[in-house]
């Protein structure tokens, strides 16, 4: 939740009542759950490793999958989403 901003936490909240009901989509490989702490300090090392920056007219972004982790901030305003996938 931390991703999607306070509006985001506080709908989720409302829908799932306590945190400790809300879903997990982090989990170990045999599906055990990963400790708080654990996924506290990842999303810590990703705080501290963010690259941000001011989106202009007519800018692209590339992104390999495979050596970045990608997100995007909250915002206000109408959504676009244009997507291409080349494997």
């Amino acid at each position: 939740m931390a991703a999607h901003g306070e509006k985001m936490a506080q709908q989720m909240r409302r829908v799932y009542r306590e945190d400790h009901h809300l879903p997990k989509h982090a989990t170990f490989g045999d599906g055990s759950q990963i400790p708080d702490s654990d996924i506290q300090h990842i999303l810590e090392v990703l705080a501290d490793s963010e690259n941000t920056f001011a989106w202009q007219d007519g800018d692209v972004m590339l992104c390999d999958n495979h050596r970045i982790a990608h997100g995007r901030r909250p915002f206000e305003g109408e959504r676009r989403v244009l997507v291409a996938l080349a494997l």
